[in-house]
């Protein structure tokens, strides 16, 4: 089992960020000022559990409690935890009236139809107070799904930002909600509803974040092949995973007059098309001498072995390292077989143990 700490390895792809980027709103350029006009999300399909609503969300004469769908249809999944910025956006007529105070957007998982709601009409019309401002006009309202923060500005008939009109931070939303929101679009799409007689003429959502993977491991699938060494306990199946089962081979001496341990394995069930983001071998295990390198090779589609990574076996706690292949297609059979080699070898005359608990291949994939 492991007992060190595991060796940093290079950064793979896996960890590369992408933009991503979703809108709604109407077809024309100019905001709509006709209620019932059809928004350029029409086609859109909204989750079953919002029931029936209108796409329309220039309404402004709808009754109370009238809820309003957008649906962002998401172009690029990101991971919600793994975010650089995130900016949901939505712009909204600002109408100097009481009526007006309880108007909210919601923000839903659609798997769930659970989420959260913001009332920002409240910390806006407080701000516009402030500056001397209050009065009717087209405010772009841009939420950081990353701080929380809330931030507004005036805009023109195009959605462009009215210089000097940049009204700053208004609000900051309730610990948590942003993650809960990032959490709700996952794969790039976000649903929700604007709730009361609002005039939204156009919503989006746009940011950094790393991309989900699929982490999946694969394992020895033939009983090791001893060139050098006494067998001495474990099977192929004691290299799966870091559980003290270990495959042990003890030391004999080799031709280079050397004490020696060397072995391979085949490791089955690997994809033989696609691309990997981080294609890795995995090593843990001990040794019965203080300290000393282990060799890791592949097997190549020449026939030769490559050195893919040296990793540390100590006398005493397993030690784990992950190697990084740049070039995994090289090592793949057509029957999605990788042949992974380990070799000790020292000068002494003393034999020593090597104790292998995990010798795999570890993938990860992107959408």
């Amino acid at each position: 089992m492991l007992g060190g700490a595991p060796s940093a390895s290079a950064q793979s792809a896996c960890d590369a960020k992408v933009f991503f980027f979703s809108e709604y709103g109407d077809n024309d350029i100019d905001y709509d000022n006709t209620p019932g006009s059809v928004d350029l999300a029409s086609s859109y399909v909204f989750p079953s559990c919002l029931g029936s609503g209108t796409q329309d969300t220039d309404n402004f004469n709808s009754p109370a409690n009238s809820k309003y769908f957008y649906t962002l249809m998401g172009y690029d999944a990101f991971n919600p935890n793994d975010v650089s910025y995130a900016v949901f956006r939505f712009d909204v007529l600002f109408q100097q009236r009481d009526a007006y105070l309880n108007d909210s957007i919601a923000f839903l998982d659609d798997n769930t139809c659970t989420g959260v709601g913001y009332q920002y009409v409240i910390p806006l019309q407080s701000r516009l107070v402030q500056l001397g401002q209050l009065r009717q006009q087209w405010v772009s309202i841009n939420i950081d799904l990353k701080s929380g923060k809330v931030y507004a500005s005036e805009i023109d008939d195009f959605g462009i930002p009215i210089g000097g009109n940049n009204y700053g931070e208004i609000d900051t939303l309730p610990a948590g909600t942003p993650a809960t929101i990032r959490s709700a679009a996952p794969d790039g799409d976000l649903d929700g509803y604007f709730q009361d007689d609002l005039r939204v003429s156009y919503v989006s959502l746009m940011g950094l974040a790393g991309v989900p993977s699929t982490t999946r491991y694969y394992c020895p699938c033939s009983f090791p092949n001893i060139l050098n060494g006494h067998y001495d306990s474990g099977t192929e199946a004691s290299l799966c995973s870091s559980d003290d089962q270990y495959y042990q081979v003890t030391s004999v001496k080799s031709a280079k007059n050397r004490q020696t341990v060397e072995w391979y394995t085949d490791i089955c069930g690997i994809p033989t098309s696609g691309s990997f983001c981080d294609f890795a071998v995995e090593i843990e295990g001990n040794c019965g001498i203080k300290s000393y390198k282990i060799n890791v090779f592949l097997l190549n589609k020449n026939g030769s072995y490559d050195l893919v990574g040296v990793a540390q076996f100590n006398k005493g706690p397993d030690t784990f390292t992950s190697f990084s292949i740049s070039n995994p297609s090289q090592y793949i059979t057509p029957s999605g077989t990788v042949r992974a080699k380990v070799k000790m070898e020292r000068n002494t005359f003393v034999n020593f143990h090597v104790a292998t608990d995990v010798l795999r291949i570890k993938t990860k994939t992107t959408p």
